[in-house]
């Protein structure tokens, strides 16, 4: 983080990513999911990564479980598209499909699991 971003005086919402505030989502569509819900989610994904004693590994697991257990989906969607392998000379296509903003979770559109 940026040293503007603890600076005294500086309130949450100046801290706040922009996933937190921002009423459209990176698309531009209208973001319903409300503001304390994506605080949640944005103090999952800093516990996952920072955690540094077993309580708070622990409530970093709990907190994730209960997000992606009662999470809303809010998705994403994407058209069938190419990808190329760095490492061999071949493609593969990736489906059409959609994903949640949140918890990242797939639906394929052409019916597999």
């Amino acid at each position: 983080m940026s040293a503007r971003t603890w600076e005294s005086g500086a309130t949450w919402r100046a801290r706040a990513p922009r996933g937190v505030l921002d009423p459209l989502g990176p698309d531009g569509e209208p973001i319903t999911t409300p503001m304390d819900r994506r605080w949640l989610w944005r103090l999952e994904g800093d516990l996952s990564v920072s955690a540094t004693n077993d309580t708070l590994r622990q409530l970093a697991r709990d907190l994730h479980s209960y997000l992606h257990e009662t999470c809303e989906h809010h998705w994403r969607h994407y058209e069938a598209s190419t990808w190329d392998h760095p490492d061999v000379a071949e493609g593969d296509v990736i489906p059409a499909h959609r994903q949640c903003l949140w918890c990242s979770d797939v639906e394929w559109l052409d019916g597999r699991p």
